[in-house]
């Protein structure tokens, strides 16, 4: 009886670690955007940054803060695309 009590307990510890290893492998995401810096000039404020997309940021810091400024692209020019705002209707009627 001993050693049917002593397997039920470790079937069941076995049972619960894949349980939580099925629910914790899926929600685990890194928290890195992936965006690489493939050029950079300057060490002190501000510095020149290109990013692997080809993004031009200009990052200024000081005691407490940092301010990053997107100035432009280098493979589509150089200023930023503007974004518009749209409504659901206007899309609506684009698409129909």
């Amino acid at each position: 009886m001993q050693r049917v009590r002593a397997f039920f307990y470790v079937s069941l510890g076995i049972l619960a670690l894949v349980v939580a290893f099925h629910f914790g492998a899926g929600s685990a995401h890194s928290q890195s955007s992936g965006v690489v810096a493939a050029a950079f000039q300057g060490t002190s404020s501000p510095c020149t940054v290109i990013s692997q997309n080809g993004d031009i940021l200009e990052v200024s810091f000081g005691a407490g803060y940092i301010v990053v400024q997107n100035r432009g692209n280098v493979f589509t020019g150089s200023t930023p695309i503007p974004a518009t705002r749209t409504t659901l209707g206007r899309v609506k009627a684009q698409y129909r």
